[in-house]
Order: C-alpha cells, then structure tokens, then sequence
C-alpha cells in the first residue's frame, strides 16, 4: 500500500472543545468594595474575568488569567489587566480572594442569580468595548431580542431556562447565565471571534429622530466616558442637530474624563442622562433632560432640567430664571387654579404640598411643551421632597396656556419669543 494511500486512510481522532462555564459573585462585606460584583468565564484553565459595579451601569473591567483546580474540589482564579489583578479561591458557593488596584482589600462574596421577568425589557450590553442597547422579550422560555448602537441592529432568539440563555442570529451565538445584579454575563461569537459580553439594566433610554419645523432634524448621540477613581464614568445620550441650511454650532455636553483607561468604575461612581424634545418653532427647540447618578449608598440620585435652544445664536436658556418676582407672584396663582381644577373638591395640602402655596421661583423647572396642539408653560413638581420642602407621592406637572403666560416675560427674553 502506498503512503499516500496510508495516509488517506488514517482518521484522526475527534477533539472536543471544552465546555465553557460561568459562574456569578455578589460581594457582601462592608469594605471599599462593598456593592462590586466579580463574574468570571471558564474554558479549560483558561479564564475571563469580569469587575464590576453593582450599581448596573459603567464598563465592565475585563482581566485574563488561569483557573487550577485544587483538591477538594476548590478552583483557584488568577487574573490581570494592566493596573488590576484579581486572586481568589471558589469554595462551594462562596469566593474569597484580593482585587488589587491601588489598594488591596479582602474580598467576600456569594453566587448571584437573575430572573428575567417575562415581557418585553430593555438591557444594556458591553460587547468589545462597544455599548448596545437591547430590547430583550421573554415569554416563557422563548427570548427574541435586537442588539443596536448607532450603526448596527442584530436580532437573536433563542431560549432562556434554568438561568442559562443562549441566542442565535445572522451568524452571531450569545450564550451564559443570569448573574445577580449585573443581569447575565456571557459570551459573544461572531463568525469566529469571541468576546465577553456583559448584559445590565438600562437607566438612559434612548429617543426617536425628532423633525424641526425648518426641515432640520434631532438625533441621539451616545456618549460613554470612561472614569478612575475620583472621575465618573457615565453614559450620555445627547442631541445631534442635523440638516440646517445655515451650520448649527450648540456644542454638545463634554467630559473630563473621556476614555481615561482601562480601570473604570473603581470608586463607584457614575451617571446616566437622556434627553426629550417636548416643543420646537421655527428658531428654537425645548430641551429636557433626565439625570441618574450613584455616588454610593442604597440607591442613585435623579432629576430633571428644561432649557430653550436657540438654532440662530446655539445658547440654552432656562425660562424660571427670565421671570422677575412680579411674574413669578403671577404665575403662582395660575398654577395653583389648574392644580386645584384637575382634583375638584381637593387643597394643596389635601394633594401632599405642606402648605397652601405652590411656592413658584427661579429655582422651579419649567419647560415649554406642546399641549392639545398648541403651547404651554409646564412647572415641574417632582415625586420627592423639592427645594420648597414639598413632598410629592406622585409627580405634579400644571400647564399654563401660552395666551396667559406671554406676558409676564419681559421684551426680548427668549420667553417672549417662545409663548409670542
């Protein structure tokens, strides 16, 4: 027989790759890395791990390492990535080790399980460094989803059970677990090349393309800027003005701390903001924007802000701030008859104010919105206690009319040329 036929007629031997296993730990101790969360991907010894808030948002620290079973059953983890290196030991459902940064501290932690609540939900995923925002639909087992940024949509269905997914679509597989707070973690293939992929909530929705009047548009514009200790990290969905016949040059919002490196979160803070057109004219457009941001502690701060933009000078002006006392006195006493008027029978008090008195000033958010297809004055009584010392169960949001409101700006403010 001839070697070519000997070689011709040799097998080689099936190989299999090794099974890929996740495993999920919430921190639990009160030290300075109370509230992080360590999530770790396993093929063979080889090892992906992932640091990270448990406050749900900012990128993900990814380190590389190894993983050696000892006796007992225990699996010990190392791993790094530049200025970060994590040591720790899996015993059962516990993990103990070291995270090291700039400081070294004792790390305690517990497995931490998901559940996806059945309906439509909208996620947020690191994958390579990119931000997606997913809109994930579970009914049962069955999970279909769209992965999109600014310059792709990936929709994948596939099957969620016994906190494992795994989603399939145009040449991409994602695969993992539900972990905790951080929601899943997992990976990401793509015609051959794997990443991690990390899924949390989403604090910052994102709004649809808004048309002007003078034929220009409004789009979204994500924004991540990466922190270090003392410096957030955050996720900025800003507005982008497009199509204008004479070059519009608002600048739009800046960071200090844009792509600082690779240790982001460490010091756990970090915000989200969005933005909402709500009224626009032939020269300007209102602008509102919602803010979240956790600096520490059991929950996040959130509020609120309106500004007029001017297309023809690119400034933003709030409209509290235009109004001398005299108006403010006025616009008072309007407030109070349209709160008074949508809860006949009902006081100030009776609706959660401490007194009978809406206490209207400059330090009250205002906005100018589209109402009944013409335009208002909407004063802004949020769901917690204001600065008058207020305390709302339900957020409180009058309109006045443009017709009553015009004349209590002065001549030649931007008040006056919006409610014109």
């Amino acid at each position: 027989m001839s070697a070519t036929a000997t070689a011709a007629s040799v097998t080689p031997p099936p190989t299999s790759e090794p099974t890929t296993t996740f495993d999920s730990f919430v921190s639990t101790d009160d030290n300075p890395f109370m509230g992080w969360q360590i999530v770790f991907a396993r093929s063979g010894d080889q090892v992906r791990v992932l640091v990270r808030s448990r406050g749900g948002a900012g990128l993900p620290v990814e380190l590389g390492g190894r993983a050696t079973e000892e006796d007992g059953g225990h699996l010990r983890i190392h791993a790094s990535a530049k200025a970060l290196t994590f040591d720790g030991v899996v015993d059962g459902s516990m993990l103990q080790g070291k995270l090291r940064a700039t400081t070294t501290e004792l790390v305690h932690a517990k497995r931490g399980v998901a559940e996806m609540a059945s309906g439509p939900t909208k996620l947020g995923a690191e994958i390579g460094g990119r931000r997606f925002v997913v809109d994930w639909d579970q009914h049962g087992e069955r999970v279909k989803s769209t992965f999109r940024d600014a310059s792709v949509a990936r929709a994948l269905e596939g099957t969620s059970r016994d906190e494992r997914f795994e989603l399939m679509g145009d040449g991409v597989t994602l695969r993992g677990v539900m972990s905790g707070i951080m929601i899943g973690i997992g990976e990401w293939s793509d015609r051959g090349k794997t990443q991690p992929v990390a899924l949390d909530w989403v604090h910052t929705e994102i709004p649809a393309p808004y048309s002007l009047p003078n034929g220009g548009r409004i789009v979204p514009l994500e924004r991540w800027s990466r922190g270090v200790a003392g410096c957030p990290s955050s996720l900025d969905v800003v507005p982008q003005i497009e199509g204008l016949a004479t070059p519009f040059t608002w600048p739009t919002p800046s960071t200090q701390c844009h792509d600082t490196g690779e240790v982001s979160m460490i010091g756990m803070i970090w915000n989200t903001s969005t933005f909402t057109i709500l009224a626009a004219g032939s020269d300007w457009f209102s602008l509102h924007r919602d803010v979240y941001s956790y600096i520490g502690g059991a929950h996040g701060m959130s509020g609120e802000s309106c500004q007029i933009v001017s297309l023809s000078t690119g400034k933003a002006t709030s409209l509290q701030i235009e109004l001398p006392d005299a108006s403010l006195a006025k616009l008072g006493a309007m407030v109070r008859s349209a709160i008074l008027a949508s809860a006949p029978g009902k006081s100030l008090v009776d609706l959660g104010f401490f007194k009978d008195d809406p206490k209207v000033t400059q330090d009250r958010v205002m906005c100018a919105v589209t109402d009944h297809g013409g335009l208002a004055l909407e004063v802004v009584y949020q769901h917690d206690m204001d600065e008058a010392g207020n305390f709302r169960f339900t957020d409180v949001r009058p309109r006045i009319p443009a017709a009553k409101v015009r004349a209590l700006f002065p001549a030649g403010s931007t008040g006056a040329l919006v409610f014109r």
